[in-house]
């Protein structure tokens, strides 16, 4: 039987379980994460030309601390959200509920926390940054965590559409904002930290808005669903916190070995290398929904397939990034980033090779029900990402930063290479794309649409 029969022969045979709405819904992720990209980079480039290299580094500082404590005061509830409202749409309510009342509470807490950190230890902590910037910034934390807990929430309950739009809400107002700010006000930096407070606190209100129609949520507890969200959330919960660490930890210890222009620098290249995860972020929205809710033979067929194709298109991705580096840093953000073009460069074989990680990772935790190899592998990539750091950045700086970001990204690529083949019993050469499966999705797409089927 041929490759291109075969696949046809599954979609017949799973055609709600498998891929109803699948392809649908990662185009219009997509395609809402291409917008907000190009939203962001246009926003980045403005802050790059406004603020300069030293102000902007500084200015990726103070918006990653609120996310730092929002996370630290997470406790895996927006995870347990995603996964509980595919399987218990009945308890979307209470879930909403609780995540209203555990943001506000955490949230106040970690501000409360954060003050006396920043009393005792700001000057050594956050060198170079203004300490009343960072105030101002950690009160959107409440905001950060209602708003993390309801999106994946509507993520959870397939409603992909309302979490696009916010997606779309919060990157057009962020640029607005930003551009109101520096080109109309002249307010500097000030004026950024101030306008993303302000644009946090607006999108959290619609999605808050959003989902009391869909969940009506009350402020009261509910002990039972708060238990089950906890229980699946904490074990979840040091895997992302690990796993945001692995991502930015590196943006402090540039700032405190090197300095907030060097920051500056490091932050366009991080984000530029980035750019390729908006492929596998799209698959990823869409995939682990319905990944919780497959048979476990639906999951095995299914994830090679997905993983494959995200593979491909971000190796496409990386190499036009590698081959037009420097035109682009260039052109979008001017020739005073060129120090960004050689990490942006030891960046991109990390990235290239942990896209496809998410994606095995949902199968892990979804089909699986196991967060907790999630955490273990992010705990390693994290513990190499600091050696490496504590290593490299004193002696090369911000290039030393992104190979110790890139045999990071590896590492823990290939723990979950490594687990996800055991566990699916799958063979590697089946997680890269052949002819005969983009020639069969492709059928697959337009059968969808000449049927009408494609729900989304």
């Amino acid at each position: 039987m041929s490759g291109n029969q075969q696949w046809l022969d599954r979609w017949q045979a799973h055609p709600r379980e498998l891929t109803v709405g699948l392809v649908t819904g990662g185009l219009s992720v997509f395609l809402t994460l291409a917008v907000t990209r190009v939203l962001g980079v246009l926003t980045g480039a403005l802050l790059a030309r406004a603020l300069g290299p030293s102000d902007r580094g500084a200015f990726a500082v103070i918006s990653l601390v609120p996310s730092v404590l929002a996370l630290l005061a997470g406790s895996g509830i927006g995870l347990a959200n995603t996964y509980y409202a595919g399987k218990r749409r009945e308890q979307a309510g209470d879930m909403a509920s609780n995540s209203l009342i555990l943001g506000l509470v955490s949230g106040t807490v970690s501000i409360l926390l954060f003050a006396v950190l920043l009393s005792g230890f700001g000057q050594t902590l956050f060198k170079g940054v203004e300490p009343s910037y960072l105030q101002l910034a950690v009160c959107a934390v409440p905001f950060l965590l209602i708003n993390g807990y309801l999106l994946s929430l509507l993520r959870g309950m397939d409603r992909i559409r309302e979490w696009n739009l916010f997606n779309v809400l919060r990157g057009g107002l962020w640029a607005i904002v930003a551009g109101a700010a520096l080109l109309v006000f002249h307010a500097g930096l000030v004026g950024v930290v101030l306008g993303n407070f302000l644009v946090t606190v607006i999108v959290t209100l619609g999605v808050l808005l959003t989902v009391h129609k869909e969940a009506r949520p009350r402020l009261r507890l509910n002990l039972t669903v708060l238990r089950d969200q906890l229980n699946f959330g904490l074990k979840g919960y040091l895997a992302s916190l690990f796993q945001f660490m692995n991502y930015r930890l590196d943006v402090f210890l540039v700032n405190y070995f090197v300095g907030t222009a060097q920051t500056g620098f490091y932050v366009v290249a991080v984000s530029t290398a980035e750019l390729v995860w908006y492929i596998s972020r799209s698959a990823e929205t869409v995939f682990f929904p319905r990944v919780t809710k497959a048979s476990r033979e639906g999951a095995n067929w299914l994830t090679p397939r997905v993983c494959s194709t995200v593979l491909m298109l971000s190796a496409a991705a990386a190499l036009g990034l590698l081959l037009l580096a420097k035109p682009i840093v260039v052109l979008v953000f001017g020739e005073a980033y060129l120090p960004s073009v050689l990490p942006l460069v030891l960046l991109l074989p990390g990235v290239l090779v942990f896209a496809p990680s998410g994606v095995l990772t949902n199968y892990i935790v979804g089909a699986h029900g196991l967060p907790i190899v999630a955490t273990c592998k992010t705990l390693v990539s994290l513990l190499v990402t600091i050696l490496l750091d504590l290593l490299l950045i004193p002696r090369y700086g911000i290039a030393g930063a992104a190979i110790a970001t890139t045999c990071s990204y590896t590492t823990n690529a290939l723990i979950t290479l490594i687990v996800f083949l055991r566990l699916s019993n799958t063979q590697l050469r089946d997680l890269f794309a052949k002819p005969s499966d983009v020639q069969a999705m492709m059928q697959v797409v337009v059968r969808f649409f000449r049927r009408g089927e494609v729900t989304g």
